[in-house]
């Protein structure tokens, strides 16, 4: 079975709940039309510039833009990545 067809299959049998993290959702920030207009490139630039905002009152928040702001993690979905993984991830983070 190749990679593709194999991830297509874990698609298939995920459950609903973790693939919900497409769906758009109101949240604190935002009413739910404005925070569904808006995409991860978007929440990330917010994020980015939030933290900008906190570091000038104090530099220790620059500790966590390694950690909450990685570029690579806008695309990462845990839904298709395998169990093993999964536990890899855990142990990592």
């Amino acid at each position: 079975m190749t990679s593709l067809s194999t991830q297509l299959k874990k698609l298939k049998r995920a459950p609903t709940r973790a693939l919900a993290v497409e769906r758009d959702y109101s949240s604190l920030l935002f009413n739910k039309k404005e925070a569904g207009s808006y995409d991860k490139d978007d929440f990330y630039k917010i994020g980015l510039a939030g933290l900008a905002g906190m570091k000038k009152l104090d530099d220790n928040f620059d500790t966590y833009l390694p950690e909450l702001f990685e570029k690579k993690l806008i695309k990462f979905n845990r839904a298709i990545i395998s169990k093993e993984e999964n536990t890899e991830w855990d142990k990592k983070n």
